[in-house]
């Protein structure tokens, strides 16, 4: 089981080649980018939705695409995209600031009841 996350990741053209080389050091980084997951081509660079993620920094794949965001926070902030959302309401995590990858958070809510047998009506 555990905690799980849909993790959304925008990266500009111009930070590919440093995202790459994160890659080739960190192959759990790679595995989890380019083969669990399929990333999109985008018109200014490449976007991934990881979806039902387990996304714990104790994971080496983690750790590595965290510490890449960190690098880039200090001076290319602007080449990359992140939101990340939770199980729980508000637990939600933003950082980078690229203007071609622009998150909008939705709510939406699930109900969960035990329906009876599809045969029996409601009578009113």
């Amino acid at each position: 089981m555990g905690y799980r996350s849909q993790v959304y990741l925008g990266v500009n053209d111009t930070a590919m080649k440093s995202l790459l080389d994160m890659c080739a050091l960190h192959q759990q980084a790679y595995s989890l980018l380019f083969e669990s997951f399929t990333p999109q081509k985008t018109k200014y660079g490449v976007f991934w939705e990881l979806s039902y993620l387990k996304w714990y920094n104790s994971f080496p794949c983690v750790s590595a695409i965290e510490e890449w965001m960190r690098d880039m926070t200090d001076e290319r902030e602007d080449e990359f995209g992140f939101y990340r959302m939770g199980e729980e309401f508000g637990d939600t995590e933003e950082r980078g600031s690229s203007e071609h990858f622009y998150f909008y958070p939705c709510q939406h809510v699930e109900v969960d009841f035990e329906a009876l047998d599809k045969d029996r009506k409601v009578e009113v």
